[in-house]
């Protein structure tokens, strides 16, 4: 240590000060703030998933119900009574 530095023709690195990388703290932050916008866009994504389109045969299907339902309903308005 104690030694005279050489002449040296290349630049010498020096020691400049520590500056210690992102603490656990500040990684964990930007870890919830990713987290967070990622689910924030999949929760934007769920809701916007549209209502399942009827296929035709079940359009039928449930206008057929409806007729039979509104003929089931004209009947039981004259039922039959015993005075």
């Amino acid at each position: 240590m104690d030694m005279p530095v050489p002449d040296i023709d290349v630049p010498v690195l020096e020691p400049t000060p520590y500056e210690p990388q992102r603490t656990l703290n500040e990684t964990n932050k930007i870890k919830n703030g990713v987290a967070s916008s990622i689910r924030s866009f999949t929760d934007s994504l769920l809701s916007y998933v549209p209502k399942q389109v009827k296929d035709p045969i079940n359009k039928n299907l449930e206008t057929l119900k409806l007729n039979v339902s509104g003929l089931f309903n004209y009947i039981n308005k004259h039922k039959f009574e015993i005075r």
